[in-house]
């Protein structure tokens, strides 16, 4: 027969001392025990308690701290925030605008970029070159040979320039290797044949020029033999001599003629038995040429 617990109605195994749900001690059966079987809806009551145990879970603790951060958080993003709008309004001086010295700068510079005129637009009208470029009056320049000149005259030497005479100038810009660079004022005094070319504007020119020249000062006669205006063909100078003036310093010369322009040797030098010279012509309208002399 079935035994059960008096305490918690489970049911009993045979040679159990102690209940296995409750730990009640098991009374040994006698005679006069109770041997009667609990109530079913108690039974099922038990039953229901032994499957289905049930162990209440501990309410967490609410966190504190983490509130107290979320708060600090908060009212550190508004205090920088005000804080940089009432920067902002001060450099601005509450207007919402840019920096006083700021619009200033832009202002200046604005001026500046307005004062700069328009880029020039280069036609072919600026390097028209006509025979006007080159015309003279009487009071311009001196005639050669002329008995009333006091200034010293050197009688031309030397053969009149052809393109033969220049044969090697295609590629010279400056002085060759092995060349010897003349500094002396006695070096490069007396008559040279020249040949300018002005590439901008198509035209050439030959001459004959006398440097006179001594340690720092430079005087040049210029004779023009040939000259091409536009590209159309050489015909003979005006029968005129040119004079400028300027100085000379170990091998560098330059002299201005209000007529001819500025010409500016800056180097001279000897290869071989020739000497040779390189530099340029700016005459009165703005126009370089290149210009070579030999001797």
């Amino acid at each position: 027969m079935a035994k059960f617990c008096k305490n918690c109605g489970n049911q009993l195994i045979e040679g159990d001392a102690f209940c296995e749900v409750c730990g009640s001690p098991v009374t040994s059966t006698t005679e006069g025990q109770n041997t009667t079987q609990p109530q079913p809806g108690f039974v099922q009551l038990n039953a229901q308690y032994q499957n289905n145990t049930y162990s209440p879970q501990p309410q967490p603790k609410k966190n504190n701290s983490t509130l107290l951060i979320v708060i600090i958080v908060v009212i550190a993003v508004v205090v920088l925030a005000l804080g940089g709008f009432i920067l902002y309004h001060f450099l601005t001086g509450g207007t919402g605008n840019e920096p006083k010295n700021q619009i200033e700068s832009q202002a200046n510079t604005h001026s500046t970029y307005e004062s700069i005129p328009p880029k020039h637009e280069t036609a072919e009208s600026d390097y028209e070159v006509s025979e006007s470029n080159y015309e003279t009056t009487q009071s311009d320049y001196e005639p050669i040979n002329t008995d009333n000149n006091t200034d010293s005259q050197t009688p031309n030497t030397l053969e009149d320039p052809t393109q033969e005479d220049f044969g090697w100038i295609t590629g010279v810009t400056s002085p060759p290797f092995g060349a010897e660079i003349l500094t002396e004022s006695a070096d490069i005094s007396g008559q040279w044949k020249a040949y300018l070319d002005y590439s901008q504007v198509g035209a050439q020119e030959y001459a004959v020029v006398n440097i006179i020249a001594d340690s720092k000062t430079a005087r040049v006669e210029w004779s023009i033999r040939q000259i091409d205006y536009d590209g159309t063909g050489f015909r003979n100078g005006p029968d005129k001599l040119y004079y400028l003036d300027g100085v000379f310093d170990e091998g560098y010369l330059n002299a201005t003629g209000e007529i001819r322009g500025d010409f500016t040797v800056t180097s001279f030098y000897k290869l071989g038995s020739k000497q040779y010279a390189l530099g340029t012509m700016i005459n009165p309208s703005g126009d370089t040429a290149y210009v070579y002399l030999v001797r």
